[in-house]
């Protein structure tokens, strides 16, 4: 995960078209792996700090520090793609569009 989190790093919002293109490519690529799913499951922190369970599991279905942190490659997927709003029309085209592929290829997987 720290690689994969040492590449993201060097993009930045704002980056030209070919850029982006070559993050969602990338994110397209780790999700697409054949193991993403194990890969997804939570990361368990319980034997380094008790983990606060709330009451309210609203906190569970949003995209929250927490939900990343347990939930790596979709949280950091989700992230991408909630940057990618705020940036030009092609750039977001690309972002819902790699989103879209997946949901697919999952779905027939």
């Amino acid at each position: 995960f720290k690689l994969i989190n040492n590449y993201m790093d060097k993009f930045n919002p704002g980056d030209p078209r070919l850029l982006q293109e070559y993050k969602f490519s990338f994110l397209e690529i780790i999700c697409s792996h054949e193991h993403y799913i194990s890969l997804n499951l939570p990361i368990q922190h319980t034997k380094l700090s008790p983990r606060n369970k709330s009451p309210d599991s609203f906190q569970e279905f949003t995209l929250s520090e927490e939900f990343c942190k347990h939930h790596f490659i979709v949280g950091l997927l989700l992230q991408e793609i909630k940057t990618s709003l705020n940036e030009v029309t092609h750039i977001r085209k690309i972002a819902l569009n790699t989103l879209k592929n997946l949901i697919a290829k999952h779905e027939m997987d």
